[in-house]
């Protein structure tokens, strides 16, 4: 069971999102709880009967010392919680200052008029808590999909899409490697940029030069700039 709440004072806004939310992740086979709060005193009511979100989406509108606190305390009691900011103003970090430290990673922001970036946002947030350690999950329509990340060899970015090529064959999904560089840090597995377009499973490099890399699967793969060849030596990987 996946809890997601939602912080807004809009009351309307609150229950159009989370219906929306609710029924795309009903197509999917996801049951998912959603909680409402327009004060910090109820996320601490939920959190008093036991109930902790996986996923907290809020708008910068909200956001005061007190909700800070609550954050915190939540956090404490949950480290997995993932937090979603809905900005409205593009003053928000400034004026937050040093309280914005808060957000603790993983984080995203997203424009609050838009959204499928919200919905975008939240998929990836799913990914993130469903998967363990050792696999890598991501949606292709119309499910979910787990793969050993041991079986992995890259990703390759393409336009808007990323292909995951594995030992077996290749499939697609909506993303960014620049993300995907990110949330795979927190795996069981060394993942290497070698290109704007390539993120690399070190395992599987058996050799590199100052242009390309040499995967086992006999493929040959770009090197584009010099920080990433800098990198690749200094992390010895072959050694």
């Amino acid at each position: 069971m996946l809890t997601i709440a939602f912080c807004s004072q809009q009351e309307s806004m609150i229950n159009h999102i989370l219906q929306e939310i609710t029924k795309d992740f009903s197509r999917r086979g996801i049951d998912i709880q959603t909680l409402s709060a327009k004060n910090s005193e109820d996320l601490l009511q939920y959190a008093d009967h036991g109930i902790y979100p996986d996923i907290i989406i809020f708008s910068d509108s909200i956001v005061s010392k007190k909700f800070i606190n609550t954050f915190l305390f939540l956090k404490e009691q949950k480290h997995s919680i993932i937090f979603i900011l809905t900005k409205d103003s593009e003053s928000f970090n400034d004026s937050m200052g040093d309280d914005y430290t808060f957000l603790l990673q993983p984080i995203y922001h997203v424009s609050s008029a838009s959204y499928q970036e919200l919905w975008n946002s939240v998929c990836k947030a799913y990914d993130y808590i469903s998967s363990d350690k050792n696999t890598f999950s991501y949606y292709h329509r119309p499910s979910y999909h787990s793969t050993p990340l041991n079986h992995i060899l890259y990703f390759a970015s393409e336009g808007r899409c990323v292909r995951l090529v594995t030992k077996y064959g290749s499939d697609s999904f909506y993303g960014r490697l620049s993300e995907l560089e990110d949330n795979l840090r927190v795996k069981n597995c060394r993942f290497i940029r070698v290109h704007q377009s390539y993120l690399v499973n070190e395992k599987y490099i058996t050799s590199f030069n100052r242009k390309f890399i040499l995967l086992t699967s006999g493929e040959l793969l770009p090197i584009s700039k010099s920080e990433y060849y800098h990198a690749l030596q200094k992390k010895s990987i072959l050694s």
